[in-house]
């Protein structure tokens, strides 16, 4: 006898557990969204995936699997984080506790609000077909969900800097951008190099390490003694912060000429951006100053492709119109045959995400394992610089199996291989 299926039980009652109203502000409507599903095609196929009936979180994994014709098997609670963390606190989808006949007991299942079947399903579906129409997948496009070092997410300033672009003719300055749009420099920095390779912008600056017009200032009330942990070692961090505390006001340029010879090996690219991490670093600290000097010299210039335009014009605009209640685009989107495209679209979104260069967890146990045997005491920031990958699921499980045995020498941790009798 086949096992029974939770859609084939009768359902006795529902109670809703957890539902969040949907914003009335079209533009907090529009950010809501964006960065909820605006960026992946795989949390658009979720919201595709549910219905108003309450459907279980093994149910609602499953018809993932099965819609995209199996070309990405998540686990099993990928569906249900979606909806947890993304979908259920922007009001687009209710969590409900499912109580079914004949049975005391309550499962947990996700249904549409009436919100996320007006305006989620109606987007999603174009979102899918749209992604289809772009080279890049959205997540390339956008990029992660969490905020960056502002309150705004990174989805959000994305679209903030294409619109923004796409409705000035003449090419803009990123320090134009900087002021219009307030987002940090460093960030729109990065937004306009990542678009520029993907085709979207073209854009030219100036490096402004490079040319030496950010200089970093010893702060008055900083003391050497303060700051002596950084000198106790002949490391990098340590002879910047001597050259800092000689000559008081400095450059990335200056400190790389005085520091090379010190690190013959290291190419001078590689040291300049070490170089940047630790004056980063001393600027949190309050040891320095961060000076911008000259700026008038750095000439950059950004502008909007072709490409990039129809991402405003079909993708970013006619979903913020949708929010203010255009119905007519809204029962227009619910006429797209999304499963058409949702396969490649799905496929697109785990390359871009990572996912599909993900290992297979034994295969990581074994690296580790064998790095750690190799290298005995090392440290976890040494096994992740030679894997590329945080080992610290593995490291625990390995300890937990007596197969590796961790000592703490000082403040750090050292792993070495356990001994085979």
């Amino acid at each position: 006898m086949s096992p029974e299926r939770a859609q084939d039980r009768e359902i006795l009652d529902i109670r809703v557990n957890k539902e969040e109203e949907f914003p009335t502000d079209p533009e907090k409507r529009f950010e809501a969204v964006f960065s909820a599903i605006g960026n992946s095609e795989a949390k658009c196929l979720t919201l595709l995936c549910l219905s108003d009936n309450p459907i279980t979180i093994t149910d609602l994994h499953n018809r993932f699997i099965d819609e995209s014709s199996r070309v990405w098997e998540t686990a099993l609670s990928t569906q249900a984080s979606y909806c947890d963390k993304t979908l259920i606190p922007i009001g687009l989808v209710s969590e409900a506790d499912i109580v079914y006949y004949g049975s005391s007991e309550y499962v947990t299942g996700y249904r549409l609000t009436n919100t996320g079947k007006k305006y989620g399903q109606p987007i999603a579906a174009c979102l899918i077909q749209k992604s289809a129409d772009f080279a890049p997948s959205l997540y390339k496009i956008f990029g992660p969900t969490s905020k960056g070092g502002g309150e705004t997410r990174s989805v959000i300033n994305r679209t903030k800097i294409l619109k923004e672009l796409c409705f000035n003719t003449l090419p803009q300055r990123r320090v134009d951008l900087v002021l219009m749009l307030n987002i940090n420099e460093m960030s729109i920095s990065k937004h306009l190099e990542l678009f520029a390779q993907l085709g979207l912008v073209i854009y030219t600056f100036a490096d402004p390490e490079i040319k030496g017009l950010y200089k970093y200032r010893l702060k008055e009330q900083a003391q050497k003694d303060k700051v002596v942990q950084v000198l106790n070692y002949r490391s990098l961090t340590g002879r910047v912060a001597d050259l800092i505390f000689k000559y008081k006001t400095v450059d990335r340029n200056f400190l790389v000429n005085h520091l090379k010879d010190k690190y013959p090996k290291r190419p001078e690219d590689s040291l300049a951006s070490d170089i940047s991490a630790v004056l980063s670093g001393f600027i949190k600290q309050d040891i320095v100053e961060h000076e911008f000097f000259v700026a008038s010299k750095i000439q950059s210039q950004v502008q909007i492709t072709l490409e990039g335009k129809r991402i405003v014009e079909e993708l970013i605009q006619p979903i913020e119109n949708s929010l203010a209640d255009n119905e007519e685009l809204l029962n227009n989107w619910r006429k797209i045959s999304w499963r058409n495209y949702i396969s490649e679209a799905i496929i697109k979104h785990k390359d871009s995400s990572g996912h599909s260069k993900q290992l297979p967890q034994e295969e990581l146990y074994l690296m580790v394992l064998e790095v750690i045997r190799s290298n005995p005491g090392i440290r976890p920031k040494e096994i992740r610089s030679q894997l590329h990958h945080r080992p610290d699921i593995q490291l625990r499980n390995l300890v937990r199996q007596s197969l590796v045995r961790a000592e703490r020498q000082g403040k750090a941790v050292h792993y070495y291989a356990a001994e085979v009798s």
